[in-house]
């Protein structure tokens, strides 16, 4: 099952001011991966490319740089495949554009006479990424984290990583009267007392301590101690 809500991010088939945020998307997604931006989205005619990125590739003897022709395709709110109807002379606009390779960028899936049209293309690489091969990608890296928080702000708050409990569980700590937790919610009082200072000892002897709830229940407990510590005294009150 998909982690991300593709449908998170507006259409960009309608006029709302957000249309280009698929593109942005794309072009924050890619350059998180390492991508290099050639080329922002822009609005208006494009040539049939949304934007151009560079790839680095390092070999054992030498480096590569292949430059990519971006076509982002959001279908997500519709659910419809993307089709060769929509991905018209993928061969003329690669080269047109001065690329190397075609990057298709989906949030659906591309349609199998897509997958084989472009599979079979001479001349350029080709690879299409739909909307699971976006999120593995994003999910798989740090910096894919930051775009996701941002574009899928809904469905990052439903998968962040908790953080880890070092210590385990939060035990009680109960009234030594009425056995309330006085955790939930903090309330009580914590008492410490004093014996008399054995022989050759310097500074104070603690010889018991107790939580209770204040008022009632703390006098109730104070007289427990008193009568099995005879001479305590009640050095500290806290709460």
């Amino acid at each position: 099952m998909a982690s991300l809500d593709f449908m998170e991010i507006p259409r960009a088939d309608e006029a709302t001011g957000r249309q280009d945020a698929f593109e942005l998307f794309a072009r924050e997604t890619l350059q998180a991966l390492g991508f290099a931006i050639v080329l922002d989205p822009s609005r208006g005619a494009d040539g049939g490319k949304d934007l151009v990125v560079g790839e680095q590739r390092v070999g054992p003897l030498s480096e590569t740089r292949i430059k990519w022709l971006v076509s982002c395709k959001h279908f997500a709110h519709s659910g419809r495949s993307v089709t060769p109807g929509d991905e018209l002379n993928v061969v003329e606009r690669v080269k047109a554009a001065g690329c190397d390779g075609f990057l298709g960028f989906y949030s659906t899936l591309p349609s199998t006479g897509l997958q084989n049209l472009v599979g079979g293309q001479p001349g350029i690489e080709v690879c299409l990424l739909d909307h699971e091969s976006i999120e593995r990608r994003l999910l798989g890296s740090v910096k894919g984290h930051d775009v996701v928080k941002r574009y899928f702000p809904a469905s990052y708050t439903r998968i962040k990583p908790q953080p880890a409990n070092l210590y385990g569980p939060v035990e009680p700590i109960c009234c030594e009267s009425c056995g309330k937790d006085l955790l939930e919610p903090p309330s009580g009082i914590w008492v410490l007392w004093r014996g008399e200072p054995e022989a050759g000892k310097v500074g104070d002897h603690y010889i018991d301590m107790h939580f209770t709830c204040k008022g009632a229940c703390d006098v109730r407990v104070e007289s427990r101690v008193r009568a099995r510590r005879h001479g305590a005294i009640c050095l500290r009150r806290l709460g």
